[in-house]
């Protein structure tokens, strides 16, 4: 076969219409690729930003499609993700609002017990007091009487006896002040 051979000009007006036709379906393939590439990243700015709901068109061409398609796909998952944590942290915050309420009814009840408590100790500490004085003064009586007594002609079993009445009454006495100094501590 022997090459077609055609004249210098229409080889040369053949070559210059291949390169604009191919410069054509390169800009018109930019221009189509920029658009797309451009629709995609404002997706993504506004997904970026929190924007959910926003999804990229299906209708792009080529591997822009399949790019809309991951992106709207990831962009589900995320909406579905971040619902489920929002979801999750209402149920969260929900029981520790009752918690803390229930703590907080806990912790009125015990300071009302506590109150209680205090005043019942007050009240026994008082009454306490008051039986140790109560108890002095008779006590005070025989302490005073067996005095009187070792005053007089006693023989020494009736000493010996009122030693150890002495000595039970003056014990008692003892436990008694005792006590009434407790019960002064314990009433402030």
């Amino acid at each position: 076969l022997q090459p077609l051979m055609l004249p210098r000009a229409l080889r040369i007006m053949l070559a210059l219409s291949l390169l604009i036709a191919i410069a054509a379906l390169i800009y018109a393939f930019v221009r189509t690729a920029r658009s797309a590439l451009g629709t995609l990243g404002l997706v993504l700015r506004d997904l970026g930003s929190g924007r959910l709901e926003v999804r990229a068109p299906d209708h792009l061409p080529g591997i822009s499609g399949d790019l809309a398609h991951d992106i709207n796909r990831l962009a589900q998952q995320y909406a579905e993700l971040r619902s489920g944590v929002d979801a999750r942290i209402a149920e969260q915050t929900a029981r520790l609002k009752r918690e803390r309420d229930q703590f907080a009814a806990q912790s009125q009840e015990l300071r009302g017990t506590a109150a209680r408590e205090q005043q019942e100790v007050r009240a026994q500490s008082e009454r306490l007091s008051s039986l140790s004085h109560e108890l002095r003064t008779p006590l005070s009586g025989i302490l005073g009487y067996a005095d009187l007594l070792r005053r007089t002609r006693l023989d020494d079993e009736q000493l010996e006896h009122l030693d150890t009445l002495d000595k039970s009454a003056r014990a008692l006495l003892s436990m008694i002040n005792d006590l009434l100094d407790w019960s002064r501590i314990e009433a402030g």
